[in-house]
């Protein structure tokens, strides 16, 4: 387990469990989950244009390949679902008319003898052979004027309307895998940068527990860093005994502050007011924000106030006193 602590903000010194990072840093992850959402959609818009040109050219080459075996498939007639929509439409209600009154007649001449009803049959043969010319007829009339080159043209207007529409479904399934893939893209490519940016607010002991002497060394490089010479640095005495001694060894004037409403009443009215006021520059920082709006307040009958850590059903219910609401809303 890793233990935190933050660069010099509001508070000269924070300590953090990994956990408690994590709500810490959302501002710096929203920001930058912001910055990727933009350059995604960005690049989405010129990627769906050239997308989109390309199953256009697909469609196209598709349309240009029917086109090209039109008059094939006209000629050979293969296609058994166009042969039964062209039948069932054009030649099979002639063959049904006239087929019904040819197998009539057939069956009528199968119950004569053919020597005692040989002018019958000779009638009914020639009823027959009539009949027969007469559908010949009306069936070429009904395919000269309807075609059989119609019903496959109609089936290619068919297909180009299912390959739009599947095309369609795999160019917006192009669109997401791009998306996708942008975002992943840049979430890698953005990840240092989010690692730094936090590393910027935060220290990072090794450990389970927090080395003092690792505190003691991060003010040492505070102030160094930013040429700083603290007045003081105040501390809680309880189970501090060596690390005081050790600040107190590298330079830094050390003042016990005790936990309580005697001493810390007054200085978080103070603290409310004045960034109610809006006289303290934190410099934004997400974490000072977050141990701010993860503070309670505990008041005596007195009215006197000092900070408790908030529970985790108060965080839950987003539950604020009048003090945290304070805080919350001037920060």
């Amino acid at each position: 387990m890793n233990q935190f602590h933050g660069k010099p903000s509001l508070f000269s010194f924070s300590i953090f469990s990994p956990g408690d990072s994590v709500n810490a840093f959302s501002e710096i992850d929203s920001k930058y989950a912001g910055i990727i959402a933009g350059e995604v959609e960005s690049f989405i818009k010129t990627e769906a244009t050239r997308l989109e040109a390309v199953y256009a050219q697909r469609l196209e080459a598709y349309i240009r390949d029917l086109a090209a075996t039109l008059a094939r498939d006209i000629e050979e007639n293969k296609d058994k679902e166009v042969r039964e929509e062209y039948a069932t439409a054009i030649t099979r209600p002639v063959e049904s008319e006239y087929g019904e009154q040819i197998e009539a007649l057939k069956k009528r001449k199968s119950k004569l003898k053919e020597k005692k009803h040989a002018d019958e049959i000779a009638e009914i043969d020639a009823e027959i052979e009539r009949l027969t010319a007469e559908m010949e007829e009306k069936l070429e009339s009904a395919m000269a004027m309807i075609s059989i080159a119609v019903y496959y043209e109609a089936r290619n207007a068919r297909r180009i309307e299912s390959q739009k529409k599947s095309l369609a479904i795999a160019l917006q399934k192009d669109i997401e895998r791009a998306k996708a893939e942008k975002k992943k893209q840049l979430e890698i490519q953005y990840r240092t940068a989010i690692d730094e940016e936090k590393r910027g607010l935060i220290t990072i002991c090794e450990g389970a527990k927090v080395n003092y002497s690792d505190v003691t060394r991060w003010f040492v490089d505070m102030a160094q860093e930013y040429k700083l010479s603290p007045y003081w640095v105040g501390y809680d005495p309880w189970n501090s005994g060596y690390w005081v001694e050790e600040m107190k060894s590298a330079g830094f004037n050390m003042v016990e502050v005790r936990q309580g409403a005697r001493t810390l009443s007054n200085p978080m009215k103070t603290l409310e007011a004045d960034l109610l006021e809006k006289n303290l520059n934190y410099n934004n920082n997400p974490i000072t924000k977050w141990c701010l709006c993860n503070t309670n307040v505990k008041r005596d009958e007195n009215d006197n106030i000092r900070p408790i850590k908030r529970t985790k059903q108060e965080s839950k219910n987003r539950w604020c006193s009048k003090f945290d609401y304070s805080l919350c809303s001037a920060i």
